[in-house]
């Protein structure tokens, strides 16, 4: 029987180096935090995937659309790695 994992999941809003970059420096880029839809979490013994949409507003007001999918490895109970891929959507 497999003892059951809970972790925190945040996923990251970013589309970009330069994005995640002005983010880490403190430069404004959206407008609080993104509404998310996760699709499902798939967990594969050390890992977990979880793919999702979200949506946000950027500062001017104009909205961020995306598809996302963070995969977290475990060691133990613990999460030793995290991988985020967020390819941005059109938005009409």
């Amino acid at each position: 029987m497999t003892t059951p994992r809970f972790c925190r999941w945040s996923p990251r809003t970013s589309s970009g180096t330069s994005t995640a970059l002005a983010l880490d420096l403190g430069v404004k880029v959206f407008q609080g935090s993104p509404q998310l839809t996760v699709d499902r979490i798939v967990d594969a013994g050390e890992t977990i995937v979880v793919p999702h949409v979200g949506e946000t507003r950027r500062d001017d007001g104009s909205a961020f659309r995306f598809a996302a999918c963070d995969i977290l490895t475990f060691t133990g109970d613990l999460i030793s790695r995290v991988e985020s891929y967020v390819v941005p959507l059109r938005t009409e």
